[in-house]
């Protein structure tokens, strides 16, 4: 995923491992096979790696703070975007709590948290939904560059209310799909605006995003995970769609684009 959302073949990867401090045995000794462990962490990300054609850096940190740790490495290395995997069953726990919130809210740098349901290749269906949050358009920025990575069809949805008196949203978001995509998309993949009325957007996304591989979610401008419009129910998405799913959260300001690196860590 980070090499796929990396600007270029030229962006510098790190593979971030956040070890546990070892435990002492009684006599004070380490136990030799916790070495071991964090060596083998990363092997499979590196062989990866490998299969990919990419050159990725491997990094290995004691702390027991990953939170805190991935936001100084990520700002010691200039990282301009910091990926992150949820590795735990999505059954309405909350899913952007700990250490996920604390990255956002911790970093400069753009996030995304990528929560895997299966995807076995590269995604060929992406679904974007927009309502026009710095976090809506750092996430466009990010699946436009994924779809073309992957040679994906992207559908950017936007839901507006039936009683909406001027489509603001809908001009500036197709405005914005003319930007991004000036260039064509590669071996025939598209990107489109589909706008659909409707007084629930949640429940409109939730009944299009099963068919589609990947779901690319904008966070929303408000923190908290209660009531809301589209962008800050991920939870609730991230529970009901069989999709596997994106979370972006834009960098400070408005949300600029990702220059320069990729960053992957593993959170544990």
């Amino acid at each position: 995923m980070a090499a796929a959302l990396a600007p270029d073949d030229r962006s510098r990867i790190y593979a971030l491992h956040v070890a546990r401090p070892v435990e002492r045995g009684a006599l004070g000794a380490n136990d030799p096979r916790s070495d071991v462990s964090r060596r083998e962490t990363l092997a499979p990300l590196l062989a990866r790696a490998v299969e990919l054609g990419r050159d990725v850096h491997p990094l290995t940190v004691t702390s027991s703070d990953a939170a805190e740790t991935i936001c100084e490495v990520a700002r010691l290395k200039g990282a301009n975007l910091i990926v992150m995997g949820w590795h735990r069953p999505v059954f309405r726990q909350s899913v952007l709590g700990g250490a996920l919130e604390r990255v956002m809210r911790g970093t400069d740098a753009d996030v995304a948290v990528f929560i895997d349901k299966g995807l076995r290749s590269a995604p060929r269906r992406l679904l974007l939904p927009y309502m026009g949050t710095s976090h809506d358009r750092a996430a466009l920025r990010l699946a436009v560059r994924l779809g073309r990575r992957t040679k994906s069809d992207l559908t950017i949805l936007h839901v507006v209310s039936p009683e909406r008196s001027k489509p603001v949203l809908e001009i500036e978001a197709g405005r914005l799909i003319e930007t991004q995509t000036s260039e064509p998309l590669d071996d025939g993949a598209t990107a489109r605006l589909v706008v659909v009325e409707s007084e629930d957007p949640l429940d409109t996304l939730l009944q299009r995003a099963d068919d589609y591989d990947l779901v690319i979610v904008g966070i929303g401008d408000e923190w908290n995970l209660g009531p809301g419009v589209l962008g800050v129910r991920q939870e609730r998405i991230a529970a009901d769609t069989s999709a596997s799913l994106l979370i972006v959260r834009g960098a400070s300001g408005e949300a600029a684009s990702v220059a320069n690196g990729a960053f992957a860590s593993r959170d544990r």
